[in-house]
């Protein structure tokens, strides 16, 4: 059974996976499900996420001051995924959501 149909998710839903384990599988996997029905997906977390798991989105960049709503939008049409972060730590080999 596909995620989305598990989680009823109709456009313009805002999905927030909580929990011990598998929320960065959770969220890669919706998300890979709903860009291929060639939906726009963007996503975030709220704790971290392993610098190497990031490459599983089509793009994910550093939200910074200088990321402009315009961005975003030419982001999600370019790529149909876009996974925005906050913070990086480099000793940890991971990335913070845009609320750390």
């Amino acid at each position: 059974m596909r995620l989305r149909d598990a989680l009823r998710v109709q456009r313009g839903d805002v999905i927030g996976f909580v929990g011990a384990g598998g929320k960065t599988s959770a969220l890669f996997r919706l998300a890979e499900e709903l860009r291929a029905e060639g939906w726009r997906v963007l996503a975030t977390t709220t704790t971290w996420i392993a610098s190497h798991e990031i490459e599983r989105a089509p793009l994910a960049a550093r939200l910074t001051p200088d990321v402009t709503l315009k961005m975003i939008r030419e982001w999600l049409n370019e790529y149909g995924f876009v996974l925005l972060y906050g913070h990086e730590d480099p000793e940890q080999h991971e990335i913070g959501g845009c609320t750390q």
